[in-house]
């Protein structure tokens, strides 16, 4: 699906959203789990479609702390404004065309629950 169904998608299925990768061990991670999938591309909850460039996280509207993309595919391609990660690139990020029909990978963030440990 595309990169605003997918977020649709994941909004709408346990009210999470498209994967946040927020450092190099969450992306190992992540990429552990995503190749045996060989030729699968996965969205990434980044995108540079209001700057050129200037990646954000589309439900935060935040800059990423850490970023994976293959040298010389983090921007300058007009059309490709939504991160995924490519089986061709041993799981690291390119930017895509947003409308390109790829795998869903949400993230249910947690929430504190306001709980008080006693003892």
């Amino acid at each position: 699906m595309s990169f605003t169904e997918a977020e649709h998608y994941c909004r709408q299925h346990g009210n999470s959203n498209l994967f946040h990768v927020d450092n190099a061990l969450e992306n190992s991670f992540l990429k552990d789990r995503l190749r045996p999938y060989k030729d699968a591309y996965w969205w990434v909850g980044l995108t540079d479609e209001d700057i050129e460039g200037v990646w954000k996280w589309y439900d935060t509207d935040e800059m990423p702390s850490f970023t994976d993309f293959m040298p010389g595919d983090s921007g300058d391609h007009t059309n490709e404004d939504c991160a995924a990660f490519a089986p061709g690139a041993d799981y690291r990020w390119v930017d895509a065309v947003c409308s390109a029909q790829l795998f869903v990978l949400c993230e249910a963030r947690g929430n504190e629950c306001g709980a008080t440990i006693v003892g």
